[in-house]
């Protein structure tokens, strides 16, 4: 698709270097939870949250708290995301491969 007004080729630029930018965020985050609690060992839903195959007790307080400041992080991107899709749908899919 073709845009001739430069506001909107613009704007969809910008977006798509955001999408771009959460998307290496996301990849980032979840290097770090596999590197950290093993391939099989957690589960991200849609909305970001993240559950381990043990709880935060079993865990100890520094993989409960790695894994707590990463769903945040998730979350937020994720909410970023769903923000976008609905603001610009068409835009959305452009950026999306």
């Amino acid at each position: 698709m073709s845009i001739n007004n430069p506001a909107e080729e613009q704007h969809r630029e910008q977006l798509k270097m955001h999408v771009e930018e959460l998307q290496r965020e996301e990849a980032m985050i979840v290097s770090e939870l596999v590197r950290i609690f093993g391939q099989e060992n957690f589960f991200i839903d849609r909305e970001g949250n993240v559950s381990c195959s043990k709880s935060d007790l079993e865990l100890g307080e520094e993989k409960a708290g790695v894994r707590s400041g990463m769903e945040e992080r998730l979350k937020r991107i994720y909410a970023q995301r769903e923000s976008i899709k609905k603001s610009d749908p068409d835009a959305w899919k452009e950026t999306i491969h």
